[in-house]
């Protein structure tokens, strides 16, 4: 199939896309605000400033069915209005290439950072107005998730890059491996890499920037930046963390896969518990008390304890869910929409 796309889809990839008359739907469940891009999103933020919601897939379709790249938006979390959208690049648009795979914005919700997987970059865009600004080529082969410290100054990025081998490693030493970088967001230069050799997709910083979590194959790996030292969770996940976030307290530690979703102690690098999942995305309430996960027959909010709190029907959430900044309500992913469901009190 030729890769080259029709003119009026590769200007729409050009830049972000101004949004400003879809409308969020007043429903029984919730506040549904339209995802434009089909196969339903893939990763969801909420801002912390608490006025915007962002969302990607891997990649979607225009209408006529015609394939593109991942997308994704950013709407408004009180009216419900996308603000603006932004398809993939066009330079990479060919379908099943490019996929976005992480999104995320900064503290001071100044920017909105998207992870462009197979053209090994990450874009910043000023998350006000979609406007980018400017995309940085990152690693040599691709890249998979990022996050913002908490003082708004370090972007870390977790992709696949490439080493020499020594003479020691012998004719069949592997030369990609997982980095884990540290960028300066003012200047984005590459301040600190940390690398391991085996596949990953989770990242996360803990709520005071000393500690960076990442997995590696059947590895979580909790690094403390203060001295420099890295601790391996005692005993072994299922599979690869396709997501770790931190509890408010940095005390706990969530990693999500397609199997299950695990609780670790991060004092001890014990498992606590472990929860049936399916998705790749798993977020604290405010208070630290609820986890929000999805499940293969509908998405849910526990209590941290182990205890039921909400369940979320499968035609309202089809996968991923993120907290608001009040902790009243939850921003679950559907096949072409976003629901702000508010917990049950």
């Amino acid at each position: 199939m030729d890769a080259k796309l029709p003119t009026f889809i590769l200007a729409l990839l050009l830049t972000a896309v101004p949004q400003s008359k879809a409308i969020c739907t007043p429903q029984a469940e919730g506040t549904r605000i339209p995802f434009p891009f089909q196969g339903g999103a893939w990763r969801v933020h909420v801002s912390p400033n608490g006025k915007w919601v962002a969302a990607i897939n891997c990649r979607g379709f225009m209408p006529g069915g015609v394939p593109i790249i991942g997308g994704g938006i950013t709407a408004d979390l009180k009216s419900g209005k996308v603000l603006y959208s932004f398809p993939f690049d066009a330079k990479a648009a060919v379908p099943g290439k490019g996929d976005l795979t992480d999104i995320a914005f900064s503290r001071d919700s100044k920017y909105l950072v998207t992870v462009e997987h197979d053209l090994k970059s990450f874009t910043l865009w000023n998350a006000a107005t979609g406007k980018k600004i400017r995309s940085v080529i990152a690693y040599e082969e691709w890249i998979e998730a990022c996050r913002f410290s908490p003082d708004g100054k370090h972007l870390a990025t977790l992709g696949c890059g490439k080493r020499t081998p020594s003479a020691a490693d012998g004719e069949k030493a592997q030369t990609k491996m997982e980095l884990v970088k540290i960028w300066e967001v003012e200047t984005w230069d590459l301040k600190k890499v940390y690398d391991h050799t085996t596949t990953g997709m989770g990242l996360a910083y803990n709520h005071d920037g000393t500690l960076i979590a990442y997995s590696s194959g059947g590895e979580v790996v909790v690094w403390n930046l203060k001295d420099d030292t890295k601790t391996v969770l005692k005993g072994k996940p299922v599979v690869s963390a396709s997501a770790l976030c931190f509890s408010p307290k940095s005390n706990l530690l969530a990693n999500a896969s397609s199997m299950q979703l695990e609780l670790w102690d991060v004092d001890t690098g014990m498992l606590i518990r472990t929860w049936p999942s399916r998705e790749f995305k798993v977020d604290f309430s405010p208070d630290g008390n609820l986890i929000a996960i999805p499940r293969p027959d509908g998405s849910e909010v526990l209590k941290v304890q182990g205890d039921k709190f909400d369940k979320v029907p499968r035609d309202v959430s089809t996968g991923m869910g993120a907290f608001t900044v009040d902790g009243k309500s939850v921003v679950w992913c559907g096949w072409d929409y976003l629901v702000v469901r508010p917990l049950k009190k």
